[in-house]
């Protein structure tokens, strides 16, 4: 506070927001419940719109923005997961276009029909993906390491390799053989709940 009178005096010249526009509401705990619940779903949903990994970190960085200054619009009675991802839709069109990232066969109606899809296939992706959490909790150790290493590294399966002492083709053999057993647990499972 002393700092900012400081300032205030010191540069009386310059525009300061109000404080209040600096500040978030007093209670911003069911925004926060909302989205770390909705996050990885919101994620996946944007990483599968755009090519590239780093699009999909600056598009959740947006969207995550946009949700917070449009929350007070939420209905909550609504499915926050669904409109979280109804914005991403937006924020991905808004942010390729700006960058004219648009690559050859990918472009805004090919996004929007993507996000159609997706919306249509929306409860069925997110049963898999439980399914999936459930069915990486059944495998060993070494395997969910080399699954992390891969898929949530900038490692590269030579690195991998090299990390492992091994041939990165021993790399993909082990990596397929962890891909086809949570297949089959995956769909086992879907199996045994629509027979439920």
């Amino acid at each position: 506070m002393y700092t900012r009178s400081i300032t205030r005096q010191k540069y009386a010249s310059t525009q300061f927001p109000d404080d209040k526009e600096l500040m978030p509401p007093l209670d911003h705990r069911p925004f926060m419940r909302y989205y770390s619940a909705a996050y990885p779903h919101v994620y996946r949903y944007i990483y599968s719109l755009v090519p590239r990994k780093s699009d999909a970190d600056e598009v959740m960085q947006e969207t995550s923005v946009v949700l917070w200054q449009k929350f007070d619009e939420f209905q909550p009675d609504r499915d926050f997961t669904r409109w979280a991802c109804g914005i991403a839709r937006l924020v991905v069109l808004e942010v390729l276009r700006k960058q004219r990232r648009f690559i050859v066969g990918f472009d805004e109606q090919l996004i929007k029909e993507l996000s159609i899809r997706r919306e249509e296939r929306y409860e069925l992706l997110e049963l898999r993906q439980e399914f999936l959490e459930e069915c990486k909790g059944q495998l060993d150790q070494q395997d969910l390491n080399l699954l992390d290493l891969y898929y949530n590294s900038p490692e590269s399966a030579q690195d991998a390799a090299e990390k492992k002492g091994c041939s990165r083709r021993n790399i993909y053999q082990q990596l397929g053989r962890i891909r086809k057993l949570l297949f089959q647990c995956i769909e086992r499972k879907m199996s045994e709940d629509r027979e439920a």
